[in-house]
């Protein structure tokens, strides 16, 4: 007995750790010290809200980027304030002083005009109002066309866009 109550205040302690979560990023470990379930985040710019977010957790240092973890879903908005598509990702990395957010992972940004992209990774910059991706990508049409494509640009609502090293079927009506 005497021994199991050394082995187990051994795993114990090692098991414990000052910071409060940890997560992999292409096989770096990141520690944070903050955590928030379910938050509600906005990025604005002049009073405008430009992205409403949400997830299942926050993760945060002071040096680093907040880091959303878990169905996140992000609300883009137009110049007029009005909403101009939505993004589904598993996780979101927002760089406060770059106007940046990088979402990772399963990403679909869904127009409200009818417009789908799917990716594993897409960039959202506020300060040129784009999105776009270095990754493969699907883009399906409101009119029923698909893109296939390596690389992405356009702006929020998906209604300009530029698919780069594009491949795929296009349908006349």
């Amino acid at each position: 007995m005497f021994s199991w109550y050394y082995i187990f205040l051994v795993i114990a302690l090692i098991s414990c750790n000052s910071k409060s979560d940890q997560i992999q990023n292409d096989g770096i470990k990141l520690d944070f010290d903050h955590q928030i379930g379910l938050p509600k985040i906005m990025v604005t710019s002049k009073g405008k809200a430009q992205v409403k977010a949400s997830s299942l957790k926050l993760l945060k240092d002071n040096s680093k980027d907040a880091i959303l973890v878990g169905n996140v879903i992000a609300d883009f908005f137009n110049d007029k304030g009005d909403r101009a598509s939505r993004l589904y990702s598993d996780s979101a990395w927002i760089n406060e002083s770059a106007d940046r957010m990088l979402a990772r992972g399963n990403v679909t940004v869904e127009s409200d005009n009818g417009y789908v992209l799917l990716s594993n990774s897409i960039v959202w910059d506020d300060r040129y109002g784009v999105i776009s991706s270095n990754d493969s990508v699907v883009f399906f049409s409101a009119e029923g066309d698909t893109m296939h494509g390596v690389g992405f640009e356009s702006d929020s609502d998906l209604d300009r866009w530029s698919i780069f090293k594009p491949h795929g079927v296009a349908y006349k009506k």
